[in-house]
């Protein structure tokens, strides 16, 4: 755990009320620190409800018959005690400290807490108080540990200094165990928790005997010379006090000055594993014993006997913090029988000492010297004049075995790529269309090629700032990334690779404009993530399909480029951008357990003409294909129930057998079924636009037309399909509503003229657009960040494309940083998959149902027109 929140509390009284002082510091790896100070008001309504919920708690296990590890509980005023009252208390507990918590005095902690980590930052919160009353209290409950999952709370003393501890090594792990034997406390379960672990080599367990466990002898083991690792008591605590015996019981600080050696002989941990926990660590930590495990109330034997057996079971594979979380979190499958018994284990340590591990309870190692200590001893030997002589003689042939013998720089695997690798690209080649003048970009890609990433650098910078280039972006990101590997300061584990897979085409109509928004959507992300991120980079392949699936006998270039994907070394793919040519690859990823997030399939199910179905929805938990854009189904239901709004009984639909046209087509029907389909064009094959139009004004019924082309795929640009679905807008000239699919702003050069009419009646269904009403206030800021960073004359298509490749990006990003190291496709699939994670996009809250988004962001738009000419979308009101 490399992150740290620090909190000091200090307590002022005045007029009975209680506030505190509280500084807050904060610190995280390869982080500048940081502090600030606030106040939080008075806490007495916290101490009241808290000592309501404690009489309450207690009174709950006596009624119980739980035994505790305490002899007697106080008795109180409670006759009818209820879980359910209990569960209520629980609540409002909760909601009290919360509140406490948000006061608008600490508002300035909070908001520092919140900017500076990551929700997925592993977090030690420290409270540093002397106040007991304030330690006692179940602050775990604060929703900061909902907000930081892989945060845990420990409590120390606000007065600290770094214990001595002696030089020591030990071959074994050290246990020293007392228990309290009384006749009315069971320990044997404690006990058969600690003899499993005699069995391991590495462990040396030592138990005082039941008649020798008194004073005398407890302090004597205590000064053992060989040290101890770790101590551990099981037995009644009370007030500061332990029963060591059932006629003996003292108090600590009886034991202060065996205590204070015992950790000079390396005494890393001491485990109370009995009541008022919170006073014995207060004292156990002035006695310089750095880090002490209790229970911070009333603990029944059950539950701590468990406890200690799932600590001990973590702690040999997990930090201190961790093994701790583990283990308490563990004991919540108790608690229909031990009600909170998750609530209780608490750890405390000395602020001023490192995280403990399983390891450094053998401490360290002065009989194997280090390197440089044996270098230095080598050249103590010798007289100064020559011991300089031979450091002189010894540096000089290090440098010439390092130019001479070392291995050129390699690139992280995702970007090794062959001449025959001409439609993939981390920086080594332009994949877009690049003008001969941009001669920053061209030489920046050389120097790439070159692996010379400084320089790299330099050019692609200065060609980004001229020209706001989406490729030129990401190859300047990655020129980054791969410059700091190459200098060490982070290594490839540290590197997310993803693939993106655009369609580029020679195709004068082709989807060039989404290959180009694509690249400024996830570019942006990438540059957005990396420099927010000091622990991992965000690498980005860049993939060209052309938009190619082949035929019924051969391959696409989409297929190949699938097949290239699946052989690298990525958590995940996003593309392919035509619904046809992600259901022609999407099995091949999931054969391959690689992520396929799509920024533009929209298709559901389609039934070809000989009755075979293709489907790209997956509700199944095993689906490796994702999306984020709305589907078809939710576009033509909204654009249905407008058509319905406005009077239109009867539609005729043009379309193609296309897998994107015809799924939209269907799903349309589907939507569409209580009124009349006059008849459906195939836009592949020749039709006489002007005489159905001419037949259709003949007609006296309110008709819409439904134009649903494909998204280009294996379209040359003189295509029976494009030249169709432009001849019907132009002959149209707005005298039939034509609704159609988002397919249809790739046509904005028909659309967008100075013929007013021709584009006044035609409402677009598209996946999400900035002109939402569901855009909330965060949102809004940053989708006016994006426009800023590329230019606020963006037009809505540019921004829809932008968002949606942003939040394809940001949900790989996100998930993974969810996830555990290591990390894997398989582990993100996992967590997509679950319904119950949420993303928070640009275009709204995002969760999965199977493959597809469960919020529908569909939105209708019209051309923006004025008297003399269209540009641009616009709202379609309803």
């Amino acid at each position: 755990m490399n992150c740290s929140a620090v909190l000091s509390f200090v307590q002022n009284s005045l007029n009975g009320d209680i506030t505190y002082d509280v500084t807050a510091r904060l610190q995280k790896l390869h982080q500048p620190p940081a502090q600030v100070i606030g106040k939080l008001p008075s806490a007495n309504t916290v101490f009241n409800v808290y000592k309501e919920w404690q009489i309450f708690y207690e009174s709950l296990l006596q009624i119980t018959r739980q035994p505790s590890l305490e002899i007697t509980i106080d008795p109180t005023g409670f006759t009818n005690i209820s879980l359910t009252d209990f569960d209520t208390l629980c609540e409002t507990l909760k909601e009290t400290i919360n509140t406490w918590l948000h006061s608008p005095e600490f508002a300035s902690i909070n908001r520092q807490i919140l900017t500076y980590f990551n929700r997925n930052d592993e977090i030690l919160l420290i409270i540093e108080t002397d106040d007991q009353q304030l330690a006692r209290l179940p602050l775990h409950l604060w929703d900061f540990f909902e907000t930081f999952e892989a945060a845990e709370l420990i409590l120390s003393n606000l007065q600290f200094i770094h214990p001595l501890i002696r030089n020591y090594q030990r071959d074994k792990i050290r246990i020293l165990a007392i228990f309290g034997e009384t006749n009315d406390l069971d320990l044997e379960k404690h006990k058969e928790v600690l003899k499993e672990l005699e069995n391991e080599s590495s462990i040396e367990l030592v138990v005082i005997p039941k008649n020798e466990t008194n004073l005398k002898n407890i302090n004597e083991k205590l000064w053992d010379k060989k040290g101890w690792s770790v101590i551990f008591f099981a037995g009644h605590g009370k007030g500061g006090t332990i029963q060591i015996n059932p006629k003996e019981r003292i108090s600590i600080n009886l034991l202060e000055k065996g205590l204070r050696e015992a950790t000079k002989n390396g005494l890393q941990l001491l485990i109370f594993n009995s009541c008022d926990g919170i006073g014995l660590a207060k004292t156990a930590l002035q006695y310089k014993v750095p880090r002490v495990i209790v229970f911070r109330e009333k603990v029944p034997n059950e539950v701590a006997a468990n406890f200690i057996r799932y600590f001990l079971n973590a702690f040999q594979r997990e930090s201190l913090p961790l093994a701790l979380r583990e283990a308490r979190e563990r004991l919540q499958g108790l608690e229909d029988e031990f009600p909170l018994a998750s609530w209780l284990p608490l750890l405390c340590k000395n602020a001023a000492i490192p995280i403990l591990t399983w390891e450094m309870l053998q401490g360290n190692k002065p009989d194997n010297p280090t390197f440089l200590n044996k270098l230095k001893n080598f050249f103590k030997k010798y007289k100064k004049p020559l011991r300089f002589s031979l450091l002189l003689i010894i540096t000089l042939l290090i440098i010439f075995l390092i130019y001479t013998y070392r291995k050129p720089i390699q690139l992280i695997e995702t970007c090794k790529l062959t001449p025959e690798n001409r439609l993939l690209s981390c920086g080594e080649k332009s994949l877009m269309k690049t003008p001969p003048t941009e001669l920053n970009k061209r030489k920046g890609i050389e120097e790439f090629a070159n692996k010379n990433f400084d320089q790299a650098i330099k050019s692609l910078q200065t060609s980004f700032d001229n020209n706001k280039d989406g490729e030129t972006l990401i190859f300047l990101n990655n020129a980054q990334v791969l410059q700091k590997l190459k200098l060490g300061k982070i290594n490839q584990n540290q590197v997310i690779p993803l693939a993106v897979v655009i369609p580029i085409t020679k195709q004068k109509d082709g989807p060039d404009q989404v290959s180009k928004h694509t690249l400024k959507g996830i570019g942006y992300k990438q540059k957005e993530f990396n420099e927010n991120n000091n622990q991992n980079q965000v690498l980005i392949l860049v993939a060209n399909d052309e938009n190619n699936v082949g035929d019924n006998k051969t391959e696409g270039i989409a297929q190949y480029i699938a097949k290239e994907l699946v052989k690298r070394k990525l958590y995940g793919v996003i593309g392919h951008y035509s619904s046809r040519a992600t259901i022609n690859t999407k099995d091949t990823y999931k054969k391959a357990q690689l992520v396929l997030m799509s920024f533009a399939s929209t298709a559901n199910e389609v039934t070809l003409k000989n009755n075979q179905k293709l489907t790209l929805t997956d509700t199944s938990q095993q689906t490796y294909f994702f999306r984020v854009v709305s589907t078809n189904k939710d576009q033509t239901q909204l654009l249905a129930q407008y058509l319905q709004n406005k009077g239109y009984q009867k539609v005729v639909i043009f379309y193609s057998e296309k897998i994107f046209s015809l799924s939209f087509k269907q799903e349309f029907e589907k939507n569409w079924s209580k009124h009349s389909v006059i008849k459906t064009y195939n836009l592949e094959e020749k039709i006489d636009i002007k005489s159905i139009l001419e037949n259709l004004k003949k007609r006296k019924e309110k008709i819409a037309l439904i134009l649903c082309p494909d998204a280009f795929t294996n379209n040359s640009a003189t295509s029976l399909e494009i030249s169709n679905t432009k001849d019907i807008i132009k002959e149209n000239n707005g005298k039939f509503l034509i609704g159609t699919g988002n397919v249809m702003t790739l046509y904005e050069e028909s659309i967008h003229t100075e013929n007013t009419n021709i584009a006044k009646n035609i409402v677009i269904s598209v996946p999400w657009s900035d002109y939402s009403e569901k855009i909330n206030q965060n949102q809004r800021k940053q989708i006016n960040e994006l426009k800023k960073f590329w230019g606020n004359n963006l037009l809505n298509e540019e921004i829809v494309r932008q968002v949606i490749d942003y939040d394809s990006t940001k949900v790989l990003l996100d998930a993974l940083s969810q996830i555990k190291p290591p990390l894997s496709s398989s582990k993100l699939q996992k967590y997509l998959v679950n319904p119950n994670n949420k993303f928070d996009g640009m275009s709204g809250e995002i969760t999965f149902q199977g493959s597809d988004r469960l919020q529908n962001t569909a939105i209708l738009i019209t051309p923006n027109c004025d008297e003399n000419s269209c540009q641009g979308w616009q709202k379609e009101w309803e």
